[in-house]
């Protein structure tokens, strides 16, 4: 464990306030332009020395700065309820902000280190694409601060937007040599990063090789919450003296009910969750919905909502589809995902949360 001091932070703002649990603290305020929140538990007795830093992925070089309500990971509500402190950043700006990005993390290391008031505390990095990558970064540069970092989905190639093809090398940014635990958790249809990284630490003889754990699913960061909690715990494990699996697979399979209404090769159900930023929506259509209409991976369907109607691609990732084109896949939650890639399906359909939302089988 690390022994933090109470540190004093110019401009940052300390905003107490009711949140979604009784006893429970929001911090929130803005660190070098960067906006954060905290969370944890008001009785010290109660927390259990652990923090979890949210790392975002990539947002548009126009993308607001904006504190999302679902904290970019839905473990959140449960750790704090455990006893964590967790923490969220926007970083200063949006795009690509490795280096930045870093330094507004150990600026909210240091907010919580002074939440902490000198009691030993354990602090991981759970960060998602771009985030991962910036995960990877601090996990090579950790000093006292951080004990491991769990890297979901990780970027670690050059930026992103610098050529059209992108890059396949690993970021120049990067040393390959971890000091701390990391574990990548990784969608079977983007092993080559962490592969490529995992591959260059051990031949660079870092003083600790990452883990990594894959899972049987296409898509990006298409993980769901038992996958990143059972990944997690295994984290705190290793970093605490622990041994765990360096290579795994990480899959868990979600089954949910149906609860669309079925008829004449019709489904109707909800947009039931907006992805934020993205502008993807999920439904509340389920497997055993599409079996029944007869619809496969590779078919094309026919989807009304906010009083449009779009043929859809039934694919595995964004991918599938050119830059525009409509595509649903399966979460990891096993919902049915709608989106344009590329581009806001949410804004195109002027959708709101609740909505109606109509499949049909095309002919």
């Amino acid at each position: 464990m690390h022994t933090l001091k109470s540190i004093y932070l110019v401009g940052a703002v300390f905003i107490f306030g009711q949140s979604i649990f009784a006893e429970t603290i929001n911090l929130t305020g803005e660190i070098e332009g960067a906006s954060y929140a905290v969370r944890f538990l008001e009785d010290p007795a109660a927390r259990n020395g652990k923090a979890l830093l949210l790392a975002h992925g990539y947002w548009p070089e126009d993308a607001p700065l904006e504190m999302g309500d679902d904290w970019g990971n839905r473990l959140s509500d449960s750790l704090i309820e455990d006893g964590w402190i967790v923490g969220f950043s926007s970083y200063r700006r949006s795009g690509w902000i490795m280096e930045d990005a870093a330094r507004d993390l150990e600026n909210l290391y240091e907010l919580i280190a002074a939440v902490a008031q000198g009691e030993p505390l354990d602090v991981f990095v759970m960060g998602d694409s771009m985030g991962g990558g910036i995960g990877t970064l601090l996990a090579e540069n950790p000093g006292d601060r951080f004990s491991g970092v769990l890297a979901m989905g990780a970027y670690l190639f050059g930026p992103i937007g610098e050529t059209e093809a992108g890059s396949n090398e690993l970021g120049a940014h990067f040393s390959t040599r971890p000091e701390i635990p990391i574990l990548y958790l990784t969608n079977r249809s983007e092993l080559e990063g962490p592969e490529t990284y995992v591959a260059a630490a051990s031949a660079a003889g870092a003083p600790v090789v990452p883990a990594f754990w894959k899972v049987a699913r296409s898509g990006h960061v298409n993980l769901n919450e038992a996958e990143q909690r059972a990944a997690l715990m295994a984290l705190v494990d290793w970093a605490e003296g622990g041994e765990i699996p360096l290579e795994h697979d990480g899959t868990v399979v979600m089954a949910p009910e149906s609860t669309a209404e079925l008829e004449n090769g019709t489904a109707r159900g909800v947009a039931a969750r907006l992805v934020p930023v993205y502008g993807n929506f999920i439904t509340n259509f389920v497997r055993g919905d599409f079996e029944a209409l007869g619809i496969e991976i590779g078919d094309r369907f026919e989807l009304t909502a906010g009083g449009m109607t779009v043929s859809v691609l039934m694919g595995e990732s964004y991918g599938d589809v050119g830059v525009g084109d409509w595509v649903s896949f399966w979460d990891a939650d096993g919902y049915l995902l709608i989106c344009r890639n590329y581009k806001n399906a949410v804004d195109t359909m002027g959708l709101e949360a609740g909505a109606e939302v109509v499949v049909e089988v095309l002919e």
